[in-house]
């Protein structure tokens, strides 16, 4: 599975059920070199959530939220639903990139060129491209389709089913590491 997480200052219009869910719809705009993509390729969210109360945490205008992609089409915002929510007075300071979006989670790989494409092991519409050299250099001669990986990233842009990824952490799965150690014997 894969989850999503991060934290963002509310200034969008947020609509309240009568059960004290909400939700709110946004671009992320904090992804580098937004100035150059056209709208349509910045990835946007509508998250759905219901924030419980901290009392370890001053609330403010920041909604911290970790959840699952409930849906994900073509065209439309990636809905997420998040199933732990809080308000705080400032983005909490584990969080990556000012708080933009981070997906995390087993994916499999489906193709490996000059970029790493993987795709989540449930069935979904979605796959990611990954630029990793650091990681392609170290695996390229172990890596196959079908292979497992884990891998936490910033969705950088949206190019209609596929998300391009920056992410600092890829973790092969145990058949990768045992395969590459096995061709250094």
């Amino acid at each position: 599975m894969y989850s999503i997480k991060g934290s963002r200052l509310i200034t969008e219009p947020i609509s309240v059920a009568h059960d004290g869910t909400i939700s709110f719809t946004f671009v992320d705009k904090s992804v580098p070199y937004a100035n150059r993509l056209s709208q349509s390729n910045l990835p946007s969210y509508r998250i759905t959530t219901k924030p419980m109360r901290l009392s370890l945490h001053l609330p403010g205008p920041w909604l911290t939220y970790y959840g699952k992609i409930n849906s994900f089409s073509s065209t439309g915002p990636i809905e997420v639903h998040a199933q732990v929510s809080y308000w705080q007075s400032q983005c909490p300071s584990f969080m990556r990139s000012g708080g933009s979006p981070q997906i995390s989670g087993d994916f499999r790989i489906s193709s490996h060129d000059s970029r790493l494409v993987v795709e989540p092991l449930c069935p979904s519409p979605m796959s990611l491209r990954i630029k990793c050299p650091g990681f392609m250099a170290i695996y390229s001669d172990t890596l196959e389709p079908d292979h497992n990986v884990w891998v936490e990233g910033q969705i950088l842009r949206r190019v209609s089913n596929v998300l391009y990824l920056h992410t600092p952490i890829i973790a092969p799965c145990a058949h990768i590491k045992d395969k590459q150690w096995n061709s250094r014997l």
